[in-house]
């Protein structure tokens, strides 16, 4: 898989295989500017890069966004057969790739419409977070003595202006018949109550943190 024209804001290249497969872009700013850049390109048929400057049957294409002003080395790789091209070097003297230099460099890219963009991804890493540690007291069985409930009932204060009323004599009433409940009985002193209290000395607990996802799309 050879270069054979770096288009304007385009790459058109030759690629040996037949079967389909999708590419990565590798662009390099030489003076780091931007540093490594890693583009997908997916859906690449052969045919659709005939609209292109100096396009045949045969060549496979791509678009992708202006880098901006600097010089910049770029290759592409087949990701079915980890095959890649040469590399190509060239440079952008403006923001709007309008004056470009270098090997095999089309001025215009003629009529791009059908031909696949190279979309930014992002290389396979994992991102390790630290657990994090803190410091908090440690759990001790503490007792705690529960009170004597109150069994007799408070003494009802007597106000002398008002008068009570005199109740009915027994048996004059009917009263509704009321069901029969066992009453628990009181215990003179409960026992005491076992619990578990934050209040030992400072132990370390570590809790795993979560990989966060980073954002885009990923490389393949």
């Amino acid at each position: 898989m050879n270069f054979a024209i770096l288009a304007l804001l385009g790459l058109l290249w030759d690629y040996d295989g037949t079967a389909p497969t999708d590419f990565l872009v590798i662009l390099e700013s030489i003076q780091n500017v931007t540093g490594v850049q890693n583009l997908l390109v997916a859906g690449v048929s052969p045919g659709v890069c005939t609209q292109l400057p100096t396009g045949d049957a045969a060549a496979f294409c791509t678009v992708l966004s202006c880098p901006g002003p600097g010089t910049f080395k770029v290759t592409v790789e087949s990701l079915a057969f980890t095959t890649r091209s040469t590399t190509v070097t060239f440079q952008v003297k403006d923001r709007e790739c309008r004056q470009v230099e270098g090997e095999g460099i089309v001025k215009g890219l003629g009529n791009a419409t059908g031909v696949p963009s190279a979309t930014h991804c992002r290389p396979p890493q994992t991102v390790a977070v630290p657990p994090v540690e803190t410091q908090v007291p440690s759990q001790q069985p503490v007792t705690v003595q529960i009170p004597v409930p109150q069994t007799t009932a408070p003494v009802i204060p007597v106000n002398p202006k008002v008068v009570p009323k005199q109740p009915h004599a027994p048996g004059t009433v009917a009263l509704p018949a009321q069901p029969q409940v066992a009453k628990v009985p009181w215990a003179s002193t409960p026992p005491p109550s076992t619990t578990m209290m934050a209040s030992g000395p400072p132990t370390t607990v570590r809790t795993e943190q979560p990989t966060p996802t980073p954002p885009g799309t990923r490389c393949p």
